[in-house]
């Protein structure tokens, strides 16, 4: 059974701070017809604190019938039931309003209602449970009672579409799909990642929203932190959102695949510590990594800042969500960090610093209608699910700590 926990301040008291704020202090222009939203370092209201209401907490309990291998995505639906993704297990968790466990959809094949390398969770506006299986691309449907729903069309390789795809979301007859192609040659090739959008019901043309590509050599093995930056999500009406490089700069594209505005913030670079570029540097280089083999000629390109942008997400009211590298650093023991919200047209209204349990350099965020949940443990569990990382793989192994879910409630 989940562990329940209420905290002593009600959300709802809160509710109406965020939705009356100051007048905003910005201003826009437009520049070949693209408006530019350029948004002060500090919000329209003063910073808030705001304590999280936990609802429950799941998957930590190794003898439970659900324990977790590795959560990657969720989802919750209109009943308030909560989907989580076990890219490990290759199943999706089900679970009640009230954490309750109802049981697995989906498993590992090739048939109906099966998949293998499950990479994202999505639901369709239609109540339709989405599964992206990483290679070879495909969508597998659910009926959110675990009956198989078909599968949506794909491109292939060969008509535009990608041989790995990474992430995938839904809004109406809007698909978004980032994903990766390969050409390879016989000393190296080139890698593309792709951001694009194309109608879910596969009339249609897809639309190319990012592109970036880069060169590899088989004998001098390289990998960029920046090269591998994307940060993006898909907005009601089928609009995306996406930060692309380190900056606190988001672009804005319509469902019809045309570059709408672009939203800065007033936000000057946060640099690395020694001990913080080591980490990223470790990280990358894990990557790089198989069942404990070190590939010490691996050359890695780390950045000498922090992202603008760490995290983003949308929460039920359209409202974008983004974690910025430096309010990343009020994270601690008894906080998630410092939150900026965003109203529909980029205006930067709240900064909200939460209260709960959550680490962004351990655990990962999915914002999810007025749910939060925190994946615990997330990056510590994929190193275990690829064996380890080098030298000290076994370690890696033997101090991993289950994951677990943390289900809060948002105003």
């Amino acid at each position: 059974m989940p562990r329940l926990r209420r905290v002593a301040l009600s959300i709802a008291l809160l509710m109406p701070t965020l939705a009356a704020a100051a007048p905003w202090q910005g201003r826009t222009e437009m520049l070949d017809g693209v408006q530019q939203v350029q948004n002060p370092a500090a919000p329209a209201d003063a910073e808030q604190e705001l304590v999280l209401d936990e609802l429950w907490r799941a998957g930590d309990d190794e003898e439970a019938e659900d324990f977790f291998g590795v959560i990657s995505d969720a989802v919750v639906d209109a009943a308030g039931d909560v989907y989580l993704l076990d890219s490990q297990l290759v199943e999706v968790k089900r679970y009640s309003a009230d954490g309750e466990f109802l049981g697995t959809i989906g498993r590992e094949g090739e048939g109906p209602g099966e998949f293998r390398f499950p990479t994202a969770l999505f639901l369709m506006d239609d109540g339709r449970l989405g599964v992206l299986q990483g290679r070879p691309a495909r969508v597998v449907l659910f009926h959110t009672d675990g009956t198989p729903a078909g599968d949506l069309v794909l491109p292939t390789p060969e008509d535009g579409g990608f041989r790995f795809v990474q992430r995938a979301d839904a809004r109406g007859n809007t698909l978004a799909l980032q994903g990766m192609e390969f050409r390879r040659g016989d000393t190296g090739g080139e890698r593309t990642q792709r951001l694009v959008l194309m109608p879910a019901d596969g009339q249609g043309e897809t639309k190319e929203l990012l592109s970036h590509s880069t060169q590899f050599d088989f004998a001098k093995p390289e990998r960029s932190e920046l090269d591998e930056y994307l940060q993006w999500v898909l907005l009601p009406g089928g609009r995306v959102a996406a930060a692309e490089t380190f900056d606190y700069r988001l672009r804005l594209w319509g469902a019809d695949g045309a570059l709408e505005r672009v939203v800065t913030v007033d936000y000057p670079d946060l640099a690395r510590s020694g001990d913080e570029l080591a980490a990223v540097k470790e990280r990358l280089q894990g990557g790089m990594r198989f069942r404990g083999r070190r590939n010490l000629d691996v050359q890695v390109q780390v950045e000498p800042r922090e992202p603008g942008v760490r995290w983003m997400d949308v929460d039920a009211a359209g409202r974008l969500w983004v974690l910025s590298g430096r309010g990343s650093k009020a994270q601690d023991a008894t906080h998630l960090g410092a939150f900026d919200v965003f109203d529909a047209s980029g205006r930067l209204l709240h900064r909200l610093r939460l209260a709960g349990d959550g680490d962004i350099d351990a655990d990962r965020f999915v914002l999810a209608g007025d749910r939060l949940l925190v994946l615990k443990e997330f990056d510590s569990a994929m190193r275990a699910m690829r064996g380890g990382d080098g030298e000290d793989a076994e370690e890696d192994l033997e101090d991993a700590v289950p994951m677990s879910v943390i289900c809060y409630r948002l105003p």
